[in-house]
């Protein structure tokens, strides 16, 4: 890493690594991870607000203290801390997984999306029928 990044750059990095590693599906699932709101968190990925140290840590602890706090808090030396770079799995292996089950969460809000209009449909032909 740059060692230049904004707050708000450093936040995302950490967004999308965490969604890279499967510890995140979405900025909801990362801003529970995080322990903060949903709107707390978009606000640490724009800029409007920027996190307190102590909510950093907590983040880091979080995440499996994997970023260097140096970095997170003031955007120098390297992201990760030494060693963090490689997990159990292969970053190729973990983002076919983040990748299968997001098509899987996608491919299930689909389905839920088709049973619905099946179900408005069968009720429009039931009425129809009743008429």
């Amino acid at each position: 890493m740059d060692g230049k990044l904004t707050m708000p750059e450093r936040m995302n990095e950490v967004y999308k690594y965490a969604l890279s590693r499967g510890k995140a599906k979405s900025k909801q699932s990362f801003a529970d991870l995080i322990g903060v709101t949903n709107v707390t968190l978009s606000r640490f990925l724009t800029g409007r607000a920027e996190p307190a140290r102590k909510t950093l840590e907590i983040m880091n602890e979080r995440m499996g203290g994997c970023f260097n706090i140096q970095w997170l808090v003031f955007g120098s030396g390297e992201m990760l801390s030494d060693g963090q770079e490689t997990d159990d799995m292969p970053l190729g292996q973990e983002s076919i997984i983040t990748a299968f089950n997001r098509l899987m969460d996608e491919m299930q809000e689909s389905r839920r999306a088709k049973d619905e209009q099946i179900d408005r449909l069968l009720s429009i032909i039931e009425k129809m029928q009743a008429k």
